[in-house]
């Protein structure tokens, strides 16, 4: 990282009042995201992360956001963090509106990532359980908290990083499409049913042993929840359709953290958020952000069945799973 960066979070801490005089600091950047720098640092034996928003995201396409994101995501962890069980979301130490970055507590080091576990082969069926669980847990808490409407109710930034370049880009590159994405879209538009996370993936899910460690909160909002749902489950479904090894396994992971959501939150039927299923799925292939593990094969996969979920042809998680062990082990979604 450059001198300036360094610096940067040096400020950064001092000004938060985390280092003493004599402390030793060691900063390091965190890869793993597209719309914020990213860094740890070690100040003595305590460590903390500093995220700032990049205005243009580390993408191929011209993506962009603004930059005040950051103070909702800020926001959104300070409110998890009283809806959540201690240690499922790190702490906010410090915010800086001119900068616009905050630092946190850094999760705990034995944590791993879930995605990586998944794309490794590795399979978890009680951190799909609990993953479940946690997103029941903040629609629950979001459908009742009068003030979490007030403080999230402006959906412009979730319209940029999300409803823009997943679902108008795919209704624009899938005409034939374009009803039922649109369908979906004026719903994420028109609903305050409760918190919506909207980054709800494995990728923002740290495990431990028996306990998730959830991140990245900047298009939190209050609106539709079958998109947290689509989101979600579009991660769990691409990597069984991936990995194919552990295929069997990782589709077990998707009724399980269904069961574990329904438990918690039981207003959202199947057949209501599978259609958000395949806008997500169409998404990670045509959209602004494909899912960069897929092979050809695997996109084109994806193209089959995603409009079937789209036309509302899937109405149950039974028959969704089936045609994906379909699609995937033979091409053919009849």
């Amino acid at each position: 990282m450059t001198e300036a960066e360094t610096t940067f979070v040096h400020d950064c801490l001092r000004a938060a009042g985390l280092v003493a005089e004599g402390d030793e600091v060691a900063v390091e950047p965190l890869g793993g995201g597209v719309s914020n720098d990213v860094y740890a640092a070690r100040v003595g034996e305590r460590w903390f992360v500093l995220k700032r928003a990049l205005a243009k995201l580390r993408v191929k396409e011209d993506w962009r956001s603004d930059v005040d994101r950051v103070h909702r995501e800020a926001a959104c962890q300070r409110w998890l963090a009283g809806v959540l069980a201690p240690g499922e979301v790190p702490a906010v130490r410090w915010e800086c509106f001119e900068r616009h970055a905050y630092v946190m507590d850094r999760a705990p080091l034995d944590c791993v990532n879930w995605r990586d576990e998944m794309l490794a082969g590795r399979v978890d069926p009680d951190a799909a359980a609990r993953a479940g669980i946690m997103l029941g847990a903040i629609h629950a808490a979001g459908r009742v908290d009068v003030s979490m409407k007030e403080c999230f109710g402006s959906k412009h930034v979730f319209d940029q990083l999300r409803l823009d370049p997943y679902l108008r880009t795919i209704a624009a590159r899938h005409p034939a499409l374009a009803e039922p994405v649109n369908h979906c879209l004026a719903q994420c538009l028109a609903s305050t049913e409760t918190l919506v996370h909207g980054d709800y993936s494995p990728k923002n899910i740290l495990l431990q042993p028996g306990r998730n460690v959830l991140l990245d909160h900047e298009v939190a909002h209050c609106g539709e929840p079958c998109f947290d749902l689509g989101f979600f489950f579009t991660h769990l479904c691409l990597k069984a359709l991936h990995v194919a090894a552990q295929r069997s396994a990782l589709m077990v992971q998707v009724p399980a953290a269904w069961a574990g959501y329904r438990h918690v939150y039981p207003h959202v039927s199947e057949a209501r958020w599978l259609p958000y299923l395949g806008c997500m799925m169409l998404a990670r292939v045509d959209g602004k952000s494909p899912a960069g593990y897929l092979t050809a094969d695997e996109e084109e996969r994806v193209r089959k069945l995603a409009p079937r979920l789209l036309r509302g042809e899937l109405t149950t998680l039974e028959e969704a799973l089936a045609a994906l062990a379909r699609v995937a082990e033979t091409g053919d979604v009849a």
